[in-house]
């Protein structure tokens, strides 16, 4: 097993055209291009032979105010002469390894449709609407196609956009858009601005095209536009699964809020904090025990038997018993894909109440706003 250098990646051209059938040439002329510019792809082989692939392809992503990188796997494709060998399972679990050995804090993976087996850890904790409408249609809106000199725009629009709802997203840059532009011009589709009366950009959509229908893949306008005017409800169904990679990066992302924590530590008089027992049987760093420490702004993870000693002295008594939970149950938790309760509830999350109580107050992601883009 190992990656490969940037010359041979076009090597792999062919598996994919052999698993993902059928497919686009002209995607694969784009995704070949573009996306293996910056992308790791690790392969298999067999008796000399090319007999699986997995590609590693980097996203920015958006998380409670602070940028953190992130990882789509993708393009997971056995060749069927070597199948049931366990070849995709391998490749998977050294990805997910090597990222945490990164400290990438999280990988995405989009599944194959319908497959319903969870593999290595991953959950559905993504979800999307069923189908979106296109609430907007008869709200005076002007619609036009994206252009290249509004990419630069159209990136910060969306940003600001999503950012104001202290989302979860993929950050965008002119060159996303670009980018996006070249999908749909292979596959079937297009990119849409949405502008008022007075050509103030008001939203933006882009979809795909299915049996003569136009599908929406990702509409964002502004807050006060969308709160007042989007239909509430509808049906949503998971799209995309992701798993903690690092927990030490992840973990520090979420914390208490200030005024809550500001209670908690009026009562104690000492640093806030949780001994957890997470079980990882994939990532050695992330199965054990751990001292999770809340401030005003973010978290901080501590091996436990590392740390003991220093820890009672700094912090006050740590609780005898840990928190215990598995990796995939504490990215539900924290995905906002399950609530903690319910996990509590199912026996899923164990542990003493008090410990238990401050974790009730950590603050899950919400207005996540990832799709399944390449």
């Amino acid at each position: 097993m190992r990656y490969l250098s940037k010359q041979e990646k076009t090597d792999t051209r062919a598996l994919w055209e052999k698993c993902f059938a059928p497919v686009s040439p002209a995607f694969l002329d784009y995704y070949y291009t573009r996306k293996t510019k910056d992308n790791e792809i690790l392969i298999e082989e067999v008796r000399g032979k090319l007999a699986g692939m997995l590609h590693r392809n980097p996203k920015w992503i958006y998380l409670k105010g602070a940028g953190v990188t992130s990882e789509l796997l993708c393009g997971i494709a056995v060749d069927k002469e070597f199948r049931g060998l366990g070849i995709a399972t391998s490749l998977l679990s050294r990805a997910l390894r090597d990222e945490a050995d990164a400290q990438i804090p999280f990988s995405f993976l989009v599944p194959v449709p319908g497959r319903t087996d969870l593999p290595c850890g991953f959950r559905y904790t993504i979800m999307a609407p069923e189908k979106q409408l296109f609430w907007w249609e008869g709200l005076g809106l002007h619609e036009r196609d994206s252009r290249e000199d509004l990419d630069r725009e159209l990136a910060d629009f969306v940003n600001i956009c999503l950012a104001r709802d202290g989302g979860f997203f993929v950050q965008r840059t002119a060159d996303y858009f670009r980018d996006l532009r070249r999908v749909h011009e292979a596959v079937g589709g297009g990119v849409k601005i949405l502008q008022d009366e007075h050509g103030i950009l008001t939203g933006y959509y882009h979809y795909y095209e299915e049996n003569g229908e136009r599908r929406i893949v990702e509409a964002v306008f502004r807050p006060a536009f969308r709160d007042r005017h989007v239909p509430k409800g509808g049906e949503r169904v998971p799209q995309m699964m992701t798993r903690i990679t690092c927990l030490m990066t992840f973990l520090r992302c979420f914390t208490i809020p200030e005024e809550e924590l500001e209670a908690l530590r009026r009562q104690s008089e000492v640093a806030v904090h949780v001994r957890i027992d997470v079980r990882d049987p994939l990532i050695p760093a992330n199965n054990g025990q751990f001292i999770w420490t809340f401030w005003e702004a973010r978290s901080h993870l501590m091996i436990f038997d590392e740390e003991r000693q220093h820890l009672e002295e700094a912090i006050g008594h740590i609780e005898p018993m840990p928190v215990q939970m598995n990796v995939s149950d504490l990215a539900e938790w924290l995905f906002g894909a399950v609530p903690f309760e319910k996990l509590v509830r199912i026996g899923s999350i164990t542990g003493p109440e008090d410990s238990l109580n401050i974790l009730r107050l950590v603050k899950p992601l919400q207005h996540i706003f990832v799709r399944e883009e390449y």
